[in-house]
């Protein structure tokens, strides 16, 4: 009778561990894109930079290069961006989570 007691408890709390792998999964995936757009962003901001100085040194840089690579830098910060919102959406879930899941222990307490 106790371990069936047992049993049911632990199911309830299935879906909240199926939340935190998934939600684990998606942090790993989403840390892995962040420091791949961060690195890029590194790489286009500092072609930007050199763009920029060519062109001031020799009045005449190529300036598609340049405007290229500038709306690289933007397209890149604007992707890191919405990687930042989706983290933010999913810091709202998991706290949802939490605070429900403390309501629910204790009521069972």
């Amino acid at each position: 009778m106790v371990a069936l007691r047992a049993e049911d408890a632990a199911f309830g709390f299935k879906p909240i561990t199926n939340f935190i792998d998934e939600f684990s999964t998606q942090t790993i995936k989403t840390t892995s894109e962040i420091s791949k757009l961060s690195n890029q962003l590194f790489a286009l901001a500092l072609a930007v930079v050199r763009c920029t100085d060519l062109q001031h040194q020799l009045y005449r840089a190529n300036s598609r290069q340049l405007k290229a690579k500038k709306h690289a830098l933007e397209h890149a910060i604007f992707s890191l961006e919405s990687y930042f919102e989706d983290i933010q959406k999913q810091m709202r879930s998991a706290e949802y989570i939490t605070i429900t899941s403390q309501v629910e222990a204790s009521n069972a307490g």
